[in-house]
């Protein structure tokens, strides 16, 4: 399933797929995983089967209850189903998942104010983190900047893998390693976003180095993987350089 996004409950992820479903084995785990109240369990209940026949006259079952495997496997329900579900799990959570279904809805109509929310979550979990205002302030440009840059990539032929080569060829020269590397070296996740788990100068280097490298690829007319990856290590080579020399 693509197109995923994640909200936080009390520490536990819940995944929603776009504006069409919600895990309900997430929703289990975060009111604490009781006993007989699994996701399969609740689906056999008069409760789920009265409200799935309703849903079942306007759209076909597969829009309403789907299965999947994967990192964000499980069983996931329809908005109906998940809010049912959620309010046979706990009161809380049911005022909870209402919330985030209504802001969904909101930032439907509205764009900028889906961006703003994200904006707002992120700088929210970073100081909870413990982040000073200079590092989320340079975390936000460093976004915009990466961003620039990916659409750059794009317009140059950039493909596939290509990405993550590029992504390696900025992290190697600042930071001492790929991607992968650096996840293992630091005990995070597979799906952590490194640039949350360094410091600001690190950060700082990384947006200079993606800036640097997005106008050479322009300058020079790059095309491809393999000319845009190059570039962007000789862009992250040259601000490595000057971090160590400045901190000599």
């Amino acid at each position: 399933m693509s197109n995923i996004i994640s909200r936080d409950y009390n520490g536990i992820s819940i995944a929603f797929h776009g504006k069409e479903m919600i895990n309900l084995t997430h929703l289990w785990k975060a009111s604490g995983s009781p006993a007989n109240q699994d996701p399969r369990q609740w689906l056999r209940s008069a409760q789920a089967i009265r409200l799935i026949e309703a849903l079942n006259l306007n759209v076909g079952n597969s829009h309403i209850i789907k299965t999947t495997r994967g990192k964000a496997g499980g069983t996931w329900g329809c908005y109906d189903v998940a809010i049912t579900y959620a309010a046979y799990l706990s009161a809380e959570l049911q005022i909870w998942i209402n919330q985030v279904v209504r802001e969904r809805l909101e930032e439907e109509h509205n764009p900028e104010l889906g961006l703003s929310r994200s904006r707002e979550r992120a700088i929210a979990s970073w100081k909870r983190q413990g982040k000073s205002d200079e590092w989320i302030a340079t975390r936000l440009k460093g976004m915009t900047t990466r961003s620039y840059l990916t659409g750059t990539l794009k317009e140059h032929g950039v493909t596939n893998r290509g990405y993550a080569d590029c992504t390696n060829a900025i992290y190697e020269p600042i930071l001492g390693g790929t991607a992968k590397e650096i996840r293992k070296e630091k005990g995070l996740p597979v799906k952590a976003n490194i640039r949350d788990h360094v410091g600001h100068v690190e950060n700082i280097g990384i947006m200079l180095a993606e800036a640097l490298a997005k106008e050479k690829i322009q300058g020079k007319y790059y095309r491809g993987n393999e000319q845009c990856s190059s570039a962007c290590l000789a862009a992250s080579s040259t601000v490595s350089k000057a971090i160590k020399e400045s901190r000599k």
